[in-house]
């Protein structure tokens, strides 16, 4: 493998750990908020409805159930993905999300990767 190959296959993993951090910090910002909405708004309905202890415990399943839910979708998954982010987002998705911020990259490296997918050294058009 060839240096700049080694470069640029390092840059793309440091620009998918840095998009998973993104979507890690967005989940962990949604997820406080709909807590925070959820508990609420349950407060709110538990003050005025002076409810009996059947719907009180079905409020709170749903709470815990929310919040775990939430939790799962938008913090467990991320976290996840963190630990093996090189897996996680494909090379191509990677750089059609750098070619949608600098278009005059975004071809070369995505017509980049999918030439250096296939053997890089038997390829005639890699090595040109």
């Amino acid at each position: 493998m060839s240096e700049n190959q080694q470069h640029i296959e390092q840059i793309l993993y440091r620009y998918k750990v840095r998009l998973v951090k993104k979507r890690l910090f967005e989940g962990l910002i949604v997820f406080l908020t709909t807590i925070i909405r959820v508990y609420l708004t349950i407060s709110g309905l538990e003050a005025l409805g002076r409810f009996g202890s059947w719907v009180r415990a079905l409020l709170l399943i749903g709470f815990l159930s929310t919040g775990v839910l939430i939790l799962f979708i938008r913090v467990g998954r991320p976290l996840l993905q963190l630990l093996k982010a090189d897996r996680a987002i494909p090379d191509e998705e990677a750089a059609q999300n750098i070619g949608a911020y600098f278009p005059e990259l975004g071809d070369k490296l995505l017509n980049y990767i999918q030439l250096s997918a296939n053997d890089f050294m038997t390829n005639p058009l890699a090595r040109a």
